[in-house]
């Protein structure tokens, strides 16, 4: 199973230099092993509102990247609920100072932690961070032509 995160997926659903590649590799994956969390979700909506606040996105584009965004999720994307030990465990790995992670970035990890899920993302702080603490992550890197 490939579990999303939201760095991943809004570079899928707004123009960034990455969102070609993100794209080509998307559309190499099987549906079936796609997944994101329910605080996917919430990320996804926060970044597509912090974008259009710093007018990187007008309300249209907004608009039209949150509905991609639901589209994906409702088509191709089985949805991951977030236990109360994924909130431990996040807790744990953002508590360690060698680690250099955020809240949010914990949370993803340890969501894919006990998912048994393969990490993929576009943040390469919390990638090394998920591969020292165990995790199977794919960092996406480069852009398409």
């Amino acid at each position: 199973m490939l579990y999303l995160d939201a760095s991943l997926a809004v570079t899928l659903i707004t123009p960034e230099p990455h969102t070609t590649a993100a794209r080509a590799w998307l559309a190499e994956q099987e549906p079936i092993e796609l997944s994101v969390s329910d605080w996917v979700l919430i990320e996804v909506s926060s970044a597509l509102s912090i974008k259009q606040r710093r007018g990187a996105l007008d309300e249209r584009g907004r608009v039209q990247a949150q509905r991609t965004f639901d589209e994906l999720v409702h088509e191709s994307f089985q949805v991951l609920d977030v236990p109360r030990v994924s909130f431990r465990h996040a807790a744990a790995m953002a508590g360690q100072p060698a680690l250099g992670l955020r809240s949010g970035d914990a949370l993803h990890l340890a969501i894919a932690q006990h998912h048994g899920a393969r990490l993929c993302t576009r943040d390469d702080r919390q990638a090394e961070a998920g591969r020292r603490v165990g995790i199977d992550v794919f960092l996406l890197t480069g852009t398409a032509p």
